[in-house]
C-alpha cells in the first residue's frame, strides 16, 4: 500500500519504519508504545518519541492519506480550528499514549460536539470504537455504532453508502450482543 502513487506527496515528509513486534529484539518498541492490535500505525516525534497520532487496524489508501495529513498537523502543532478538532487532538495524544479510557472520553466529547459534516468523523469513530474495545466498554460501542448507523443512513444513496451502512449495522449487532452478554440482559436486534 505504501508504494501507491497516491502517497507520493507524503514520501519526503515521513520516515517509514516497519517493526516486527514478534521478534525479541523489538520488545522495547512493543513495551514503549501502546500496541493492542495489529496492524498499528504511529507517527512518532523523533526528538522525544511522543506519539503524535496512532491508528489501529487496516487502512485504505484514502485513509492513509487522511491519517498522514492529520499526523502532519498534529506533529507541527498549532491550534485546531474547532472545539471538536481540539478535542480530537487531545484524544489522539491520549490514544497514542495508550490512555484508552481517557481518549475514549475525549473522542466521545468531540463527536458529540461535531457538526454532521465533520471531516474527521470516520477516524474519530474508528478510534473511539477501538478505545472502547480495549476498555471493555461495550455499551459505549453500541451508542457509537447507533449514531454511526444513523449518520450513514442519512448520506446520499450509493454503493459505498450501502456498504458502509451494512458494515455499521453488522458491527452494531455484534456490539449489542456483547453488551447484552456483559450484563446478562437480552436486547432485541436492531432494524
Amino acid at each position: 500500500m505504501f508504494t501507491d502513487p497516491a502517497l507520493a506527496s507524503h514520501a519526503g515528509q515521513f520516515v517509514w519504519l516497519a517493526v516486527n513486534t514478534e521478534e525479541d529484539r523489538n520488545a522495547g518498541f512493543a513495551e514503549r508504545f501502546a500496541l493492542d492490535a495489529w496492524p498499528s500505525f504511529y507517527v512518532v516525534d523523533p526528538a522525544d518519541e511522543r506519539v503524535a497520532l496512532r491508528w489501529v487496524g487496516a487502512m485504505t489508501v484514502e485513509q492513509v492519506q487522511g491519517f498522514l495529513d492529520d499526523a502532519r498537523v498534529a506533529f507541527l502543532g498549532g491550534t485546531p480550528p474547532s472545539q471538536s478538532d481540539r478535542l480530537l487532538a487531545r484524544a489522539d495524544r491520549l490514544y497514542g499514549e495508550g490512555k484508552d479510557a481517557l481518549a475514549a472520553a475525549a473522542y466521545r466529547e468531540a463527536l458529540d460536539l461535531a457538526p454532521s459534516d465533520w471531516p474527521a468523523y470516520g477516524r474519530a469513530v474508528e478510534a473511539l470504537l477501538f478505545a472502547y474495545a480495549v476498555t471493555d466498554e461495550t455499551h459505549g460501542s453500541v451508542r457509537v455504532l447507533e449514531d454511526a448507523l444513523a449518520a450513514a443512513e442519512a448520506l446520499p444513496e450509493g454503493e459505498r453508502t450501502e456498504r458502509v451502512t451494512a458494515s455499521v449495522r453488522a458491527r452494531l449487532e455484534q456490539a449489542t450482543a456483547a453488551a447484552a452478554a456483559s450484563t446478562g440482559e437480552a436486547r432485541p436486534k436492531g432494524p
